[in-house]
């Protein structure tokens, strides 16, 4: 592969989708019972599942195809 062929590659596509990103929370607690004791506590959520596709869209102006790419990514 030829350089110029890496920097074709590189410039294939344009981003044409806005994502929504995940919504998030996350809360902490620490507890010290005694002087040389601290218990700590986390625990984080995120709504991945509302950040679902990506599209792309070649930069080519004779081709209009939109290429999708689906994600199926669960909340966490």
């Amino acid at each position: 592969m030829s350089p110029q062929d890496t920097a074709d590659t590189q410039t294939f596509v344009n981003i044409v989708s806005s994502p929504t990103l995940p919504s998030e929370a996350a809360f902490g607690l620490a507890w010290s019972p005694m002087d040389k004791l601290k218990v700590l506590a986390d625990a984080q959520w995120t709504e991945w599942s509302t950040f679902d596709k990506a599209e792309f869209e070649p930069k080519d102006p004779d081709n209009d195809d939109i290429h999708t790419i689906e994600f199926n990514w669960k909340d966490t």
